[in-house]
């Protein structure tokens, strides 16, 4: 059960389907330059055709994730560094752990890995054929943007690339739950950098704004959620994630939750080229 709301945190982190800057100067938004509802529009349209694709999910690639968990005055108490390589499976995205605190597995991991990686599959082939979906996946769509209030801030550089900057914070009233993640969606607040080329989300910074309870506070609640997802142009003009940060404060069930978590991606390549992917699918046909 504490995996699942691992699980459910972890969305919170992909808030708005992929997220500050220092002594970047941010001019106001100039008559000639698209209204908010424009920006949004153009985004939404680029959004919408890249979940339909789903381009990346043709790419493996490598995650290097540091988890500290913290102490009272948010310091490290425990460090822990794990090396995972992403493929595709069944259009969903699994990490193979490759590497725990920079050494490779032993043999009686590697063999507990790939009973996991079974299992994964085993449970995504029952959840498709009974239609199942995913409740912690947010993408970047009509329904959650209609969530929020947008301003735009102003334009400016990011990455080396023209950018538009806006804020976001929820609409008042009530808003829909229908998703153990919504909850969270609903009292989050931050901004958005979309690169005024191909109006993709280049950055998200994103903060929890009240308390969030857990199952009605059943499992337990978060008191803050605070953080910074960045994404960068890759081969064919496909978006990838790049770097991520949070800070998370809260609890599950009678444990205290207190730790920093910063990911890194890199080296990607499509799964035709990837001889990870290309072992796995020849392991799987001899089965």
């Amino acid at each position: 059960m504490e995996s699942n709301v691992r699980r459910s945190i972890r969305a919170v982190i992909v808030l708005l389907a992929w997220a500050g800057t220092g002594g970047l100067m941010w001019g106001q938004n100039p008559a000639s330059e698209p209204s908010e509802k424009e920006i949004l529009s153009r985004a939404l349209e680029r959004g919408l055709a890249n979940n339909k694709r789903r381009a990346d999910h043709t790419y493996s690639f490598r995650h290097l994730r540091i988890s500290e968990k913290l102490d009272k005055q948010a310091q490290p108490t425990r460090v822990e560094k794990r090396l995972y390589q992403v493929v595709p499976i069944g259009n969903v995205r699994y990490e193979r752990l490759l590497e725990k605190d920079g050494e490779p597995l032993s043999k009686k991991e590697q063999a507990a890995e790939r009973r996991k990686e079974a299992k994964f599959r085993r449970r995504l082939k029952k959840d498709r054929d009974a239609g199942k979906s995913n409740d912690n996946e947010v993408r970047f769509n009509r329904e959650l943007v209609g969530r929020y209030r947008f301003r735009v801030e102003g334009t400016g550089e990011l990455h080396g690339r023209q950018v538009y900057r806006l804020s976001f914070e929820p609409k008042s009233g009530k808003l829909p739950v229908r998703r153990r993640i919504d909850r969270a969606l609903n009292n989050s607040q931050g901004r958005i950098w979309l690169d005024r080329e191909s109006y993709e989300v280049a950055r998200v910074e994103f903060e929890l704004i009240r308390p969030t309870r857990i199952w009605w506070g059943i499992l337990g609640s978060i008191s803050r959620i605070d953080g910074r997802m960045d994404r960068k142009e890759g081969e064919d003009g496909i978006w990838f994630p790049s770097y991520f940060r949070m800070y998370l404060k809260g609890r599950i069930l009678f444990k205290s939750l207190h730790s920093r978590q910063e990911s890194h991606w890199s080296d990607f390549e499509r799964v035709a080229d990837s001889p990870l992917e290309r072992d796995a699918l020849q392991e799987e046909k001899s089965k």
